[in-house]
């Protein structure tokens, strides 16, 4: 017999217990609707928050947001749907004296419920509980404190960042005084040049004079007393080692002098390009605060429901009648094969496979 006679052959088999499947059906039903009746009605409040980009940024701008950059936007989830802050609206709302018996845990897996449509801007915050009243509050609840935990890290990180960007502009300014103060009183150079000048003239009137000196007494004849002449070359001499002495020494002051008035004068220039920056950080993280991220406030703060969200009576006498109607065309195909199987092979015990 080929698929579409036993198609057939089955068909008929059921409109002839067209009873088994009404009598299945018409049961799931009626329990389906006792059972939804019997259950205690849940209602569910839903406030939604709207993510704001950077106040400064540019109005078109907002409008193009890429998707990768909207998606991101799901860290703010984890603020609404934190451990601690549903537990703190628990307590604050009187809620947990209610569920005495229930952890937090499990309370929040069935009551709170956190989601951002896609490509979108805004979370949806849902509370379900049997109290309608109790639900708004909880959504709203839960809506105002994210806000508020979310305005609240963004000030902290403003404030470190404008905190550390402080500290560095009063340790630049520091510097900046103390290279001012030492530059106010610069070592004496133009002392030194004077004096190394005025002993430098002094040197080569010695020098002139001790070269006549010697030339004076190369010319003496012979048997002439030459004793004074000798004597202030002697002089002469004498001066000339002294004065090479303080040169040496008024050089090496000058040359020490000149390298710390240099040192001095980069210090200074140092000192007043680093202060100069840190106060142009620090101008810089104030204008850009209104850049610092994105802000959230509240759009909706949901209303009091009205309908039960659960249970859904309409849909679960329908998923039973589906399930129940599946079930008996599923018995009545499995005794179908059976019975059909009994009348081809009545000596089912001793029949072959093979045959």
């Amino acid at each position: 017999m080929n698929g579409g006679a036993q198609a057939v052959e089955f068909a008929a088999y059921l409109a002839g217990r067209w009873r088994t499947i009404l009598i299945a059906c018409v049961s799931a039903v009626i329990l389906a609707a006792v059972a939804s009746l019997i259950l205690p009605s849940r209602y569910t409040a839903t406030a939604t928050l709207m993510i704001e980009p950077p106040a400064g940024m540019e109005p078109g701008a907002a409008t193009s947001l890429s998707p990768v950059y909207l998606e991101s936007l799901k860290t703010f989830e984890h603020l609404a749907s934190s451990d601690s802050l549903f537990s703190q609206a628990l307590d604050d709302l009187g809620i947990r004296a209610r569920y005495a018996g229930r952890s937090v845990e499990s309370l929040k897996r069935s009551v709170l419920r956190v989601d951002k449509p896609v490509n979108t801007r805004v979370i949806e915050i849902s509370a379900t509980l049997e109290d309608p009243r109790q639900a708004q509050k909880l959504a709203h609840y839960i809506a105002e404190h994210t806000v508020a935990l979310s305005d609240s890290m963004s000030r902290r990180s403003a404030a470190d960042s404008a905190q550390e960007a402080k500290a560095n502009l009063d340790r630049a300014e520091k510097r900046l005084q103390a290279a001012v103060s030492a530059s106010d009183k610069p070592p004496a150079v133009a002392g030194l040049e004077d004096e190394l000048s005025n002993i430098s003239g002094l040197k080569y009137s010695v020098d002139r004079g001790l070269s006549d000196a010697r030339a004076d007494l190369a010319s003496l004849p012979a048997g002439a007393d030459a004793s004074a002449l000798r004597a202030k070359i002697a002089d002469l001499e004498r001066q000339d080692r002294q004065l090479d002495l303080q040169l040496k020494s008024l050089g090496g002051d000058l040359e020490h002098s000149t390298a710390r008035r240099k040192e001095l004068e980069s210090e200074s220039e140092s000192a007043r390009s680093s202060y100069d920056a840190a106060r142009s950080q620090l101008d810089d993280l104030n204008a850009a605060a209104a850049f610092r991220g994105e802000r959230l406030q509240v759009l909706d703060p949901g209303i009091v429901p009205e309908r039960p969200s659960s249970p859904n009576v309409p849909l679960n006498i329908l998923v039973a009648f589906v399930i129940a109607l599946i079930a008996a065309v599923s018995y009545l195909a499995i005794r179908f094969a059976w019975e059909r199987a009994a009348v081809l092979l009545p000596d089912r015990k001793y029949a072959s496979p093979y045959r």
